[in-house]
């Protein structure tokens, strides 16, 4: 028997394929799926860089204007702290005495001084008020009663007991 050698009817090279330079996917090498995931993680990388990059500028941002608001807040308590400490300084019964007397140039009331008058006598007082008064030169007529100063006095009298009796008791 004769042995026959072996026709091969293409170029078959199984080192080729077998040294892993082939891909299984047509058109692509192993290695260019490797550069082009590579370029993709990158890629990914730098863009998730920024993302962090942006974040960590904007809590960075809110935490100096959360410091310069709590400066405020201090500043601003200090303040509303001296004023109410002024408030109770000047609040006190004796300070506005001794302001009204000194710097405002005002007497202390006299008790014997104030006049209580009755509700009768603010109604005519509100009646007499109503009424026009002529001026000094006397050129309004219509009325002969307010013509003299005596008149006018007791008008003047009689607002300020009324204003008297209101500040002293608080009532009309």
């Amino acid at each position: 028997m004769l042995v026959a050698h072996k026709i091969k009817a293409y170029d078959y090279n199984e080192s080729y394929y077998n040294s892993g330079k082939a891909t299984n996917a047509p058109g692509l090498k192993k290695s260019t799926k490797a550069k082009l995931l590579t370029c993709v993680l990158v890629v990914t990388a730098f863009v998730l860089g920024l993302i962090f990059l942006s974040l960590s500028a904007q809590v960075a941002a809110k935490g100096q204007e959360i410091n310069h608001l709590k400066k405020d807040i201090a500043s601003l308590q200090t303040t509303n702290e001296r004023l109410k400490l002024e408030k109770q300084k000047l609040s006190a019964l004796d300070k506005i005495a001794v302001l009204a007397v000194n710097e405002l140039g005002m007497k202390k009331p006299q008790f014997e001084n104030l006049q209580m008058i009755t509700v009768e006598e603010a109604e005519k007082t509100q009646a007499l008020l109503a009424v026009h008064i002529p001026d000094e030169s006397g050129s309004d007529n219509n009325m002969s009663i307010a013509g003299n100063k005596n008149f006018r006095s007791s008008i003047i009298t009689a607002v300020s007991n009324i204003f008297s009796n209101w500040a002293v008791t608080g009532t009309k």
